[in-house]
């Protein structure tokens, strides 16, 4: 969004700084929430919960203080949208995850024992961790180039591996299953918007949300 407001929105430019913002970010989040020098759990997400409003309320106030032009620029791009995105943004995608994903799939076995608990997965050798640290670094540097290139399209990632783990059942990390899904809710989701009659281009976050909101609630429901 800095990027974007401040400095313009070139598609090598927004990816660098929205990989410098989430590595920044997820950091913070890291250290406000390690007791003890672990880090995991409850405090985690709450304190992630705290600094995602902080920079919330920063997003708000940029675009209050930004130009007619460029707030129309940053409006869209918060809502999640795959218009005008060509073969320049696929190149940048293409490079991030040809670099990243490889690294994920040598760790995701790792990973998937953190599942057990911290102590367990030492027991197997494993530095819990430091592992942790590493997979979260890794999974913010993918989800910025993804939301550098498309901006944040919600649910999508919390949708696609519960989905992924009803088509193919596993106790581990279903990396690529869970990625194939993701990006087809996403094509979905733009082919619903691109035909949804409203009389204006609704963006495919907006279509996401209102369908990752209604999946939330039947989740919740099913578990009350």
């Amino acid at each position: 969004m800095t990027q974007i407001v401040l400095f313009g929105g070139g598609v090598w430019q927004t990816a660098a700084a929205a990989i410098a913002g989430g590595l920044t970010t997820a950091v913070v989040v890291y250290l406000l929430s390690r007791r003890d020098r672990v880090s995991g759990g409850t405090r985690l997400v709450l304190v992630g919960i705290g600094v995602g409003s902080a920079l919330s309320a920063l997003t708000s106030l940029l675009m209050v203080r930004a130009s007619m032009d460029n707030a129309s620029v940053a409006q869209l791009w918060t809502s999640g949208s795959l218009t005008g995105r060509g073969w320049p943004y696929v190149l940048a995608l293409a490079v991030g995850i040809l670099l990243i994903v490889p690294a994920l799939a040598v760790i995701s076995r790792s990973v998937s024992y953190l599942e057990m608990g911290d102590d367990a997965a030492q027991s197997l050798g494993i530095p819990a961790e430091r592992m942790r640290l590493i997979a979260m670094m890794l999974a913010v540097m993918l989800a910025a180039i993804a939301v550098a290139a498309a901006g944040p399209i919600a649910f999508i990632a919390f949708a696609a591996p519960h989905i992924a783990r009803r088509i193919r059942p596993s106790t581990g990390v279903q990396l690529g299953v869970s990625a194939l899904t993701g990006a087809l809710l996403l094509v979905l989701a733009d082919l619903l918007s691109a035909n949804l009659d409203v009389g204006l281009r609704t963006p495919a976050g907006l279509v996401t949300s209102l369908l990752g909101g209604v999946y939330l609630l039947w989740l919740l429901a099913r578990r009350i």
